[in-house]
């Protein structure tokens, strides 16, 4: 029994270790279609868990056109209304090409309305709702990231929460929706940066034991 909850856990290490950062994404070949695309953000919507089961994350699949107007128009958009700084504004700006190459964005919501509801009802908890929902928000994004670098995509997480408000009017989203993130995935060119880890006794540390 030992050893194969060991080979299941090593095989579950290996695929997280799959997902990292990559920033160099091309559009095709695709790697699956549409649909299958669409089947993926909803069964991870479904299975990523949320405090008292609130089911509070929303997620939104753009491809083709609406992928690359997001980051071609309505992020620059935004940043211009929200940046001042002209040298500031244009380091952002730069940036944005390299996402509109991609192959698709998912938008990252949660919804206000539900964490509300969820104050109303466990008035104990509520300084802390917010925060359980950014969690579910984060597991959301996890899950999705690590399957879609399992079927062979690459991604990038950013947060360019300043095109929240463009985004809802231009897709007539829900005003409660609040953008938490975009994950940018495309097929990989190249390989990601090696990746520096600090000694695992930093980060993780142990006290007592289970055997006699």
């Amino acid at each position: 029994m030992t050893s194969s909850i060991t080979t299941k856990s090593a095989q579950f290490l290996q695929e997280i270790q799959v997902r990292r950062s990559h920033y160099q994404l091309a559009k095709t070949p695709a790697l699956l279609s549409d649909s299958q695309l669409e089947h993926l953000v909803q069964q991870v919507a479904k299975h990523s868990p949320t405090s008292f089961n609130s089911q509070s994350s929303r997620l939104v699949l753009l491809l083709g056109t609406d992928h690359t107007h997001l980051w071609s128009q309505t992020v620059p958009h935004a940043l211009e209304e929200h940046i001042s700084d002209p040298a500031s504004l244009q380091r952002n700006l730069n940036r944005l090409k390299g996402f509109a190459d991609a192959a698709g964005t998912v938008l990252f919501f949660e919804s206000e309305k539900i964490v509300d509801e969820l104050k109303s009802r466990t008035p104990q908890y509520a300084p802390l709702f917010r925060e359980f929902s950014d969690h579910a928000s984060g597991m959301a994004q996890i899950h999705l990231w690590t399957a879609l670098s399992l079927e062979g995509y690459g991604a990038n997480l950013q947060h360019y929460k300043q095109a929240n408000e463009l985004i809802l009017k231009k897709y007539h989203l829900p005003s409660d929706w609040r953008l938490t993130a975009q994950l940018v995935f495309g097929v990989p060119q190249g390989e990601p940066k090696v990746k520096d880890f600090v000694p695992d006794e930093e980060r993780v540390r142990k006290f007592g034991c289970s055997t006699a």
